[in-house]
């Protein structure tokens, strides 16, 4: 089967969703807007198209919403071209501005691609609100199935509620290591982009506290690309200097994704500190590797920690509930590798790229009745 995935750019969290695609043997595209050095093309290389006058004149009646990117279109009788030539079985629009989604899946309506609408959006807490903006949102929602008779995935579904008709929950694939860690030092990773909403300034808050209880050392990766990065992670540095932390943390900047495994491996719990993010795949990631993740009760793929299991939820900005669930899991070297283990068996079942491809294969089937 031929598989077109179209989105801003070749996110992390599609690493091993497409390594498992191509493994089964389907062929596998990538149509991209830009690209960050991190990313990892060994399994598909994305291929870009120079920007239309048309998404130029979008641009300047609408402007940009503050995403420089968003209303980026290419020309329509190319693309048009380049889709035509490799003539997928199923496209896989990643949702990114009105615009843009409409005119990918027009042109795949056109050529009578099956359609896959994929949005990291926990449905029930995004639509059939009662308030005018959701209800607009909503509208458009069934409209736009309806209208390409689409399918619609999330890998967000935290509440496990039963989604509407045409609508899937699709888990991340993730790697999950063979054999269960031996977990004897007290190493805490963060990865997280020097953003206010990324909270750096809890996690170094707690670090200076934890530090003087255990023997701890914090790595802190994370993408810096723009002045408002590099202005919060100069703060950091200082905040670092000031309070005598050098001997307990380091940071990393702008590593390659291929080089991430060996990061995981090498630490012994996650903290994502972040007050929000909509689904951030470094959480499943830290499970598949053996690390108890601690997050805050306001991330996306919280759904996947259980308190005292493989991990710890603390109550968004609060240093003393954050420093409490470190605590937990520090203070008994048994119970720490205890959590490790019961993550590795977790990741197993719901976050493995075989759980990944067993419900992939059952909504292609039951959606477009396609053999996979």
């Amino acid at each position: 089967m031929k598989i077109l995935f179209i989105g801003p750019r070749i996110h992390t969290n599609q690493f091993n969703i497409i390594k498992t695609l191509k493994e089964k043997g389907h062929k596998v595209f990538f149509h991209a807007k830009f690209k960050y050095k991190i990313e990892d093309h060994s399994h598909v290389k994305p291929k870009f198209f120079k920007e239309s006058i048309v998404s130029k004149i979008i641009k300047i009646l609408f402007g940009t919403w503050g995403m420089p990117k968003i209303h980026d279109l290419p020309n329509f009788k190319i693309y048009y071209k380049e889709v035509k030539k490799i003539l997928p079985d199923i496209a896989i629009i990643r949702v990114h501005g009105f615009f843009y989604t409409y005119f990918i899946a027009i042109i795949m309506k056109i050529l009578k691609i099956n359609i896959i609408f994929y949005d990291q959006k926990d449905f029930y807490k995004h639509y059939l609100k009662l308030n005018i903006t959701s209800l607009i949102k909503t509208a458009e929602f069934f409209l736009r199935l309806k209208l390409f008779k689409a399918t619609w995935i999330t890998p967000i579904n935290s509440n496990k509620k039963r989604l509407p008709n045409k609508c899937f929950y699709l888990p991340f694939a993730v790697s999950i290591i063979k054999k269960n860690k031996k977990i004897t030092s007290k190493k805490i990773l963060v990865v997280a982009k020097p953003e206010v909403t990324q909270n750096y300034f809890l996690a170094l808050n707690v670090l200076k506290k934890i530090s003087k209880k255990f023997d701890v050392k914090m790595t802190i990766v994370s993408m810096v690309y723009n002045s408002s990065h590099k202005k919060i992670k100069k703060k950091a540095l200082n905040y670092v200097k000031k309070n005598g932390l050098k001997k307990n943390i380091k940071f990393l900047e702008n590593i390659p994704y291929s080089k991430m495994k060996n990061i995981y491996k090498k630490n012994s719990i996650f903290l994502h500190p972040a007050d929000f993010q909509t689904a951030p795949i470094s959480i499943c990631e830290a499970l598949g590797y053996g690390l108890p993740v601690i997050c805050s009760d306001a991330c996306g793929t919280k759904f996947h920690v259980k308190n005292g299991y493989n991990g710890y939820i603390f109550k968004k900005n609060d240093s003393q509930s954050l420093f409490n669930s470190i605590n937990k899991i520090f203070i008994s070297i048994k119970f720490h590798n205890q959590l490790s283990r019961n993550a590795v068996k977790d990741a197993k079942k719901n976050i493995s790229s075989e759980n990944y491809y067993k419900k992939f294969k059952f909504i292609i089937k039951k959606q477009f009745n396609l053999k996979v």
